[in-house]
């Protein structure tokens, strides 16, 4: 559905169920907490689910379909090393990628940490196929090693940094979350000693991250007391979750306001009639007249 579509489809429901007229203001808000709180559902669910079979630390792209549901806000990035007091290697923020055209969320939900090349190692630590060139595609200058990064809590970082079965080593290293950034710790391939890693002992940590996706926003203008649907309106801002996702996130929104629609016949009949009315509009982009009301006449 579009913003738009979504709209009237929600106000026709609450309209049916005597309910009244949801104010755009109001549609925002609903909106953004639906597809928020789907995305919460989405994820709790990934990560029960990978610990009862075993899989919760493999990536991403495996395509579980529970996460396939909101791989539109799934990012994989490079994190920065804030040596400025902090001391943490920084969550990402929202910031426009100039390489996928695409604004990258703030951070939301953490689904896997692991770090590329972090320098020369001997030929029997190299993994078949991971051999790093120069930038310029020349001869490789070195053999690297792409590392793991187990999250684990704090509690559990004492106990790991003084076992000497479960020590994070040179390319099995582990974090603790702050409220930055994470600290990462593992042997050093130099030293051999089990350390703190900073920008200079590592390269390249990677997180792959659930986003926070832009709020839905209803664009609309006032028009004799009515506010018109305006998809020219720069606050008009359609869901960002796949478009299987949307009904769902309309009876998400309906239930908010104390609609349960567990028969789907109402919701289809809804659907049927916004997709109608979409299809029989006079021009794109033209203004829509909102979704009728009920009122009482007064005697």
């Amino acid at each position: 559905m579009t913003i738009d579509e979504l709209y009237r489809f929600v106000q026709l429901i609450a309209n049916k169920e005597q309910r009244g007229f949801i104010k755009p203001s109001e549609f925002n808000l609903l909106a953004q907490q639906a597809q928020l709180d789907l995305i919460h559902d989405r994820v709790a669910r990934y990560k029960t689910e990978g610990e009862a079979s075993g899989r919760n630390s493999k990536v991403l792209v495996q395509n579980h379909s529970v996460l396939d549901d909101v791989r539109s806000v799934v990012f994989r990035k490079k994190l920065t090393y804030d040596d400025s007091g902090l001391g943490v290697w920084k969550y990402p923020v929202n910031e426009f990628n100039s390489v996928t055209k695409k604004e990258e969320g703030e951070y939301l939900h953490f689904l896997r940490l692991y770090h590329g090349p972090a320098g020369a190692t001997s030929s029997s630590d190299v993994l078949p196929g991971q051999i790093h060139t120069n930038d310029d595609g020349g001869e490789p200058n070195k053999e690297l090693r792409r590392g793991r990064i187990d999250l684990i809590t704090h509690d559990q970082l004492s106990y790991r940094l003084h076992s000497e079965v479960l020590y994070p080593g040179p390319h099995h290293k582990v974090a603790v979350m702050f409220d930055k950034g994470f600290e990462i710790y593992g042997k050093s391939l130099g030293s051999g000693e089990i350390i703190e890693f900073k920008s200079d002992d590592i390269d390249n940590v990677f997180l792959v991250y659930i986003a926070k996706p832009p709020s839905p926003q209803w664009g609309h203008v006032i028009i004799n007391g009515n506010p018109i649907y305006d998809p020219s309106n720069p606050n008009t801002q359609e869901l960002t979750l796949p478009s299987k996702t949307h009904r769902e996130i309309a009876q998400r929104m309906l239930s908010y306001i104390g609609i349960s629609l567990r028969d789907a016949e109402p919701l289809n009949y809804a659907e049927a009639k916004v997709k109608d009315q979409s299809s029989s509009a006079p021009s794109v982009g033209r203004p829509r007249t909102p979704v009728p009301t009920t009122t009482r006449r007064r005697r």
